[in-house]
C-alpha cells in the first residue's frame, strides 16, 4: 500500500495515544505554525497553577468578551474538540477577567493565567511576545487540549474537558491519582463550567457549536444530490472558493467494474514495499459496483490458485485502483466518502502519488496519505506526507465507536505552501512547506489511489480475521481553489481583531476597525484584493505589501486559503502582520496568528 518502509518505523503507541478531535499521533512538531490543531502531544503536560476564580456557582455571569479577544477565541477554540468559544472564554474570565496584565497567586500572568513554563511550552511561535494576547489565548487552547488528551489516556472518569480544567488547576498527577477531579480543583472546575454555560447563551457566541460537541457522523443513508461542503476555516469568509474539477461516482448495475475512463489497476503480489500479503487483481470479485451507488473493494482469502506472491503461493486477493493516466492535479481539495472494513491485518487507504513517480522514483515523487486505516486500531485513522527526507504522520481517533460502523469523509486541502487534513470536516493536522525544507515535493500533479491491503508491516496478521472484508466508496471528488465566483466586499480583519487599512502612502497597516472606505476591501473574481481604487500587491523587494494601480500582474494575484491565510500566488508567500501596526509584510506561509485573516 505505502511505497517504502517509513510507516513501519512509526511507533504503534503514537497511534494508540492519539484521540478524536484532541489527538495527534505525534508530539506537535509545528507549534510555530500558530494554529492550535486538534492535537494530543506525547509529551507530559506542564502543570497549570491555580488562577484566581469565583468560589461559588451562583457567580455565573461573566464580563463581555473584548472585541480584540473575541476573534482569537473563535479561531483557537475550534482547533480542539473539547473546547468551544464559550468554554475558552469562561477559562479566560476565570483566569484574568480578560485583563492582559493580570497575575495569579500561583505564578501565572496574562489574559490566560499561564505560568512561564506553560508559555515556554505552548507559545504558538518562538518569537511571540509574552504580552501578545492572541498568542496567550492560542497557548491556553494548546495546553488544555494536551491535558484533555493526557487525562483521557489515563482513563480519568467523566468529561475530558472538566478533567483537563482540573489538571490545569491542580496538576496532571493529582487528576490521575483521583482518576477524575480532585477535591482541590472542584471549585475551579465548577466556576469555569458555570461561566461557560452563561457565555453559551450570550449573543457573542450564539453561532458557536455546542461545547465539546463532536462533528456529526456520516450516516449510512446517502445524500448524493448535495456535494460535500468545502472545509470551513476557523477564520472565514465568502472569498474562500472551491470549484469541482473531477469526480467519480459509482452508479451502475451490481457486479460491473468501476468506470475504465476514470480508474485503472495496479496488479501483483510483490508486497508493495510493506510485506503485504495480498495479490492485487483486475477481477470484479475484488472491485465492482454494488448496484446501490458504491464501489466495493473486497479482500478475499479464496480464489488464489495459480497466483504467486513474494512469500510463495498467495493467500489473499484484493484490488488497488489508480487514476494514473486518467486524472491528476496539483493542489486543491481531495475528498472521498468511505465506509471502512476492520480487523487485524486489514489496511484500507485513500492516497495520492506524484504522477512523475515512474521517472523520479519514490519518495522523490511525493506521497499524500489522505486516509490510512490499520484495522487493528479500529478507532484511529492516520494521514500524512512523505517526501525525500521528510515523513510526518498524524492520527485522529473517535471518542467512541469505530470507523467501521458508518461512512466517513476523508479530506485534504492542499495548497502550494501547506496541506491540511480533515475527517468529517474536522481539522486534525496541517503541515507546512516552510518547515519541510527540501522534503516538500508537493508542487506538481498527483494521481489518486484506493486500495485494500492485507497484512504488512503495520496492521498485523490477518490470521484471526474473517474474510471477505469490504471497503465501500460512495464518491471521490477533487476541487480546485480559486477566487470567488462573484466579488465580495467588506473588512479584512487580522491580528488582535484589527482591520487592514489602506494608508495614504500606499502601504497597508492594521488599525482599529471603523468601517471607513480605507478598511473596505473587495476580493474580486480576477484574484485581486482591492481598496481605495487600487490593488494589493508586492513592493519591488517582494517583502512588503503595497497598494498600486491595478495592472493584472502576477504580483497582484492572491488566493484566500481555508486556514485563514491570504497567499500571493507569485511568489507564493503570505500576507503577514508580524510587526503589528507597521506596514503589512509578505513572508513564508506558516499559519502563524499574524498570517490569519477573516475576509469578507
Amino acid at each position: 500500500m505505502k511505497m517504502g518502509t517509513a510507516w513501519g518505523r512509526r511507533k504503534a503507541e503514537d497511534l494508540t495515544r492519539s484521540w478524536r478531535h484532541g489527538g495527534r499521533a505525534r508530539k506537535l512538531a509545528m507549534l510555530s505554525a500558530g494554529l492550535c490543531l486538534a492535537v494530543l502531544c506525547a509529551a507530559a503536560a506542564s502543570v497549570g497553577l491555580a488562577p484566581a476564580f469565583a468560589q461559588t456557582s451562583s457567580q455565573t455571569a461573566g464580563l463581555p468578551v473584548p472585541a480584540g479577544q473575541l476573534r482569537a477565541i473563535d479561531s483557537a477554540a475550534p482547533s480542539c474538540p473539547v473546547l468551544s468559544p464559550p468554554r475558552l472564554a469562561a477559562q479566560l474570565m476565570a483566569a484574568s477577567r480578560f485583563n492582559p496584565h493580570a497575575t495569579t497567586a500561583g505564578g501565572g500572568s496574562g489574559v490566560a493565567g499561564l505560568t512561564a513554563t506553560q508559555w515556554h511550552q505552548w507559545a504558538p511561535a518562538p518569537n511571540d511576545l509574552r504580552s501578545n494576547v492572541t498568542a496567550n489565548i492560542v497557548a491556553l487552547a494548546h495546553d488544555v487540549c494536551n491535558l484533555a488528551g493526557e487525562v483521557r489516556a489515563a482513563h480519568a472518569a467523566g468529561s475530558p474537558w472538566r478533567s483537563a480544567l482540573a489538571a490545569f488547576h491542580s496538576g496532571l498527577p493529582a487528576v490521575i491519582a483521583a482518576r477524575g477531579i480532585p477535591a482541590a480543583a472542584a471549585g475551579y472546575v465548577k466556576t469555569v463550567a458555570a461561566y461557560a454555560a452563561w457565555y453559551a447563551l450570550q449573543p457573542q457566541f450564539r453561532s458557536a457549536s455546542p461545547a465539546g460537541a463532536a462533528p456529526a457522523k456520516s450516516s449510512a443513508a446517502k445524500a448524493r444530490a448535495t456535494p460535500p461542503a468545502a472545509s470551513t476555516p476557523a477564520p472565514g469568509g465568502a472569498a474562500f472558493s472551491w470549484r469541482l474539477a473531477w469526480s467519480a461516482g459509482f452508479n451502475g448495475p451490481a457486479g460491473r467494474p468501476p468506470d475504465p475512463a476514470s480508474w485503472s489497476y495496479d496488479t501483483g503480489g510483490n508486497g508493495w514495499g510493506n510485506s503485504e500479503l495480498e495479490y492485487y487483481t483486475t477481477s470484479t470479485a475484488n472491485a465492482a459496483l454494488d448496484g446501490h451507488g458504491h464501489l466495493v473493494i473486497t479482500a478475499r482469502d479464496t480464489g488464489t490458485a495459480g497466483l504467486s506472491c513474494w512469500y510463495g503461493p498467495c493467500r489473499y486477493t484484493s484490488a488497488r485502483l489508480v487514476t494514473l493516466g486518467h486524472f491528476s492535479q496539483a493542489y486543491g481539495q481531495i475528498s472521498a466518502r468511505i465506509k471502512l472494513p476492520g480487523g487485524s491485518g486489514i489496511w484500507p487507504s485513500f492516497w495520492a502519488l506524484g504522477d512523475n513517480f515512474a521517472t523520479a522514483g519514490w519518495p522523490q515523487a511525493g506521497q499524500i496519505n489522505i486516509m490510512s486505516f490499520p484495522g487493528n486500531t479500529p478507532a484511529t485513522v492516520s494521514s500524512g506526507l512523505i517526501g525525500p527526507g521528510y515523513t510526518q504522520w498524524s492520527g485522529d481517533t473517535l471518542a467512541s465507536g469505530t470507523f467501521t460502523s458508518a461512512y466517513h469523509t476523508f479530506t485534504v486541502d492542499w495548497y502550494p505552501d501547506h496541506a491540511s487534513f480533515y475527517i468529517d470536516g474536522h481539522l486534525y493536522d496541517t503541515q507546512y512547506a516552510a518547515q519541510a525544507g527540501a522534503g516538500w515535493v508537493f508542487d506538481h500533479p498527483f494521481f489518486l489511489i484506493l486500495n485494500l491491503a492485507v497484512g504488512g508491516t503495520r496492521p498485523g496478521s490477518p490470521a484471526a480475521t474473517t474474510f471477505p472484508q469490504q471497503m465501500l466508496v460512495d464518491w471521490v471528488r477533487v476541487y480546485t481553489a480559486g477566487p470567488p465566483p462573484a466579488p465580495v466586499t467588506g473588512p479584512v480583519t487580522g491580528l488582535d481583531g484589527k482591520c487592514a487599512t489602506a494608508a495614504g502612502d500606499g502601504t497597508v497597516r492594521l488599525g482599529t476597525c471603523d468601517g471607513s472606505p480605507a478598511q473596505t476591501w473587495t476580493i474580486d473574481t480576477d484574484g485581486t484584493v482591492r481598496a481605495a481604487g487600487q490593488c494589493l500587491g508586492l513592493t519591488a523587494s517582494g517583502t512588503a505589501a503595497q497598494l498600486a494601480t491595478c495592472d493584472a500582474s502576477p504580483a497582484q494575484q492572491w488566493q484566500a486559503q481555508t486556514n485563514g491565510q491570504l497567499a500571493s500566488t507569485s511568489p507564493g508567500k503570505c500576507l503577514d502582520a508580524t510587526a503589528g501596526t507597521s506596514p503589512l509584510q509578505i513572508s513564508d506561509c506558516a499559519g502563524t496568528p499574524s498570517q490569519l485573516w477573516t475576509l469578507p
